[in-house]
């Protein structure tokens, strides 16, 4: 995390909080890094989902992760990209 301050664009994170890289307390201290940096950042945590939640092809996927998850990519997209 030493290079956050060097972090130039919005972030949105979606993580499982059953996830073991990064795990629930590496997205926390990431987070306080971000915010500490004055970086804009949005971060979702899933209970119950792994790594890989959002891949239908793995045995990790959650459907309603997934489906809340793509939810956020779009209109972060919108608001970050210069389309």
């Amino acid at each position: 995390m030493g290079q956050t301050a060097n972090i130039g664009c919005p972030m949105l994170g979606l993580f499982g909080e059953e996830d073991v890289n990064p795990t629930p307390e590496d997205v926390a201290n990431f987070d306080e890094e971000l915010t500490k940096n004055g970086k804009t950042h949005e971060f979702h945590s899933y209970a119950g989902a792994g790594h890989g939640f959002h891949c239908e092809a793995r045995a990790s996927y959650q459907p309603e992760a997934a489906a809340d998850a793509s939810a956020n990519v779009a209109p972060h997209s919108v608001a970050v990209l210069p389309w």
